[in-house]
């Protein structure tokens, strides 16, 4: 299970805990690249695979929050909790 507690670093720190463990910078690299090897596995060249995924990472990160045309756009299943927890997109 995945939760968000207040950091200390800023007023808008935020720790991301796995299982109850604070994620380190590190194992969330390790999560994505798995994903991305993941998605080349089933996608494999000359289909986009894991640059698929990175492009919908990208777009999320340069809009700055969690974007349901974006993630429609890539084909991402939303959540029934999506909002809940994720930073609202800049319009």
């Amino acid at each position: 299970m995945i939760e968000f507690r207040k950091g200390r670093k800023h007023p808008k720190d935020k720790i991301v805990l796995y299982n109850g463990e604070a994620m380190t910078f590190y194992d969330w690299i390790l999560m994505g690249l798995t994903f991305f090897q993941n998605e080349d596995n089933i996608y494999p060249p000359p289909a986009q695979g894991g640059k698929y995924l990175l492009k919908a990472l990208c777009e999320i990160c340069w809009k700055g929050g969690m974007d349901t045309k974006i993630l429609k756009k890539y084909k991402i299943p939303i959540p029934d909790y999506h909002g809940l927890f994720e930073p609202k997109a800049k319009d």
